[in-house]
């Protein structure tokens, strides 16, 4: 945001229609097939060829899924600057937040999850809110649904429409899903797609400086 301002909003708007009919037709495949998109592919891909780009495509989820956790990881250790600079208490934190992970997916099922993360969801939505109504926007946020490429923006561009539409949402999704209604899925799948939209865009707003309240 502070590099491009608005001109990568078109980036946001692409990766949230892909992500909301990908992750709908995986919750409709899940619904309907009675198997989750892990068993739906496992069972077309017995052996041969098949097997060896289903393992393969194992590997590039779990090489995915530590980059990307590798990413959450950062973030933790920038939000705990918000409380101190002291390098041990941000090192402290990482430490603490692997095994609290890990003991909420032992503990808890996927609705669980899920559940923890909606509160996680509109604790941030409360944040951006105030943060917008702190700062104020600057102008041009529609031009930005323009396709273009700023110089040297293709990197941020990848980068935005990758950690908007996550590719392993698509597992998720479908598990979630797993004895649901259609009509219940399609519901979560808009609400949860946009919401990854708002908070993409949040996440790199270019604010103004901030108003003083006198």
């Amino acid at each position: 945001g502070a590099d491009y301002g608005h001109r990568l909003v078109w980036c946001v708007a692409v990766a949230v229609a892909v992500a909301w009919s990908l992750q709908d037709a995986a919750g409709r495949l899940t619904i309907e097939g009675k198997r989750s998109l892990g068993q739906a592919i496992r069972d077309l891909s017995p052996s041969g060829a098949k097997a060896v780009a289903r393992h393969a495509l194992t590997l590039f989820v779990l090489a995915g899924s530590v980059a990307y956790e590798c990413n959450i990881f950062s973030g933790v250790a920038s939000g705990v600057e918000l409380l101190t600079d002291e390098s041990a208490i941000r090192l402290a934190f990482l430490w603490l937040n692997g095994p609290l992970c890990c003991a909420l997916l032992l503990a808890g099922s996927t609705d669980a999850v899920s559940a923890a993360l909606g509160v996680v969801a509109f604790m941030l939505a409360v944040l951006f809110g105030a943060v917008v109504a702190a700062c104020g926007l600057q102008p041009g946020f529609v031009s930005g649904l323009v396709p273009s490429f700023p110089p040297k923006s293709v990197p941020d561009a990848l980068g935005l429409m990758g950690t908007t539409a996550v590719p392993l949402n698509l597992l998720l999704g479908s598990a979630i899903a797993k004895g649901g209604t259609v009509a219940a899925m399609r519901e979560g799948v808009a609400a949860a797609s946009l919401l990854t939209g708002v908070f993409s865009r949040c996440s790199s707003l270019w604010p103004l400086p901030p108003r003083s309240p006198f």
